[in-house]
């Protein structure tokens, strides 16, 4: 069998750190590792069910359902239109048949080994692939999921059959207890360059100076302090869950058109922050949680890259230029080194 790699991840989520992270690893194999490479077009029930507007009352319901059919509609048009799938769909019970196009399978990243999102479906675990094919983890997260006794058990005997395993977050390897030499590695969407990310960048679609807020959960110190910052330079704002237009435009490619044209991006989430650092904006991050934790993911990232400074603090609101050429290229040496080697 010609060597061609099958990858599992939530591709088909509508949610914009998972499909661009899957663009992302699936054209970095296909250019830089020289193989070919496509994501298997895999349908998990878990994963299907954030689709759709459930568990709410009759009159909340309605909008929410609008808008989920709006962002259903970019989000497949973005998958029709950017993302290698495979010919066919696949489901639980017939996922064993793609061992017939693959010679290598690859899990991740994204949170494809927190059962929480999955449902507990072992598919991401790649426990359907046969005996003398690779299988390969490239930085997978379990998030922030506590397993039982148990599931540990399941898990670790799920991971022997692996030729090779990175992560996302050091936390895994702890709670999985995998070696401690195990690579930790990027974040897929760090894989690709500026002017790669500019192939999949939407025309304009705000021609006023704006400054783009972009929250992904509950704001604690955002919106404040990119009010403040707003008035001071005369900015419009774009707040993703409050600004029509943005709403009216927020599939992935359309996302990455939001960043690229900021101003400068405050936000919370992981994947503003990422996109920030990819598109050299000014950047201030929000690590506080409403539940008067801390994002981790956001600080362990900002700590990295050398970029402390772009994380929002009760003393300073202003953003800073977010420029990190040297931990990118450190990044994407590990990355190419592990796939290079593994496939």
């Amino acid at each position: 069998m010609e060597k061609k790699v099958g990858i599992l991840t939530f591709h088909g989520a509508d949610n914009l750190g998972a499909v661009l992270q899957a663009y992302a690893l699936c054209k970095y194999i296909t250019y830089n590792i020289n193989v070919q490479a496509e994501i298997v077009d895999y349908i998990c029930d878990e994963v299907e069910k954030t689709r759709y507007a459930n568990n709410c009352n009759v009159i909340k319901k309605m909008p929410l359902m609008l808008y989920y059919k709006i962002k259903r509609t970019g989000f497949e048009k973005f998958r029709d239109k950017f993302l290698s799938l495979s010919d066919r769909k696949y489901v639980r019970d017939d996922i064993e048949n793609c061992n017939l196009l693959y010679s290598t399978f690859i899990t991740g990243s994204d949170q494809v080994w927190n059962i929480e999102c999955s449902g507990e479906d072992n598919t991401y675990f790649l426990d359907f692939v046969e005996k003398g094919k690779k299988k390969i983890a490239y930085a997978a997260s379990i998030g922030s999921i506590e397993f039982k006794e148990e599931k540990i058990k399941e898990i670790k005997k799920l991971l022997k059959d692996f030729n090779a395993i990175s992560v996302r977050e050091s936390s895994s390897i702890q709670k999985l207890g995998l070696e401690e030499k195990t690579p930790i590695l990027p974040d897929p969407v760090f894989l690709l360059d500026k002017s790669q990310w500019k192939d999949v960048v939407t025309n304009r679609v705000k021609k006023k100076k704006y400054i783009l807020v972009y929250l992904i959960q509950e704001d604690v110190n955002v919106v404040r302090a990119a009010r403040e910052y707003a008035a001071k330079y005369n900015y419009d704002i774009i707040i993703n869950k409050k600004s029509i237009k943005f709403i009216l435009n927020n599939s992935p490619d359309c996302f990455l058109n939001w960043i690229d044209n900021a101003e400068a991006v405050f936000t919370n989430s992981f994947h503003g922050t990422a996109f920030s650092i990819i598109f050299k904006k000014k950047l201030a991050a929000d690590i506080a949680l409403s539940n008067g934790g801390v994002n981790n993911r956001i600080r362990e990232l900002l700590c990295s890259a050398g970029l402390e400074e772009c994380i929002i603090s009760n003393n300073k609101i202003k953003p800073v230029r977010a420029e990190a050429d040297e931990w990118l290229k450190v990044q994407r040496k590990k990355a190419y080194d592990f796939l290079k080697k593994n496939i």
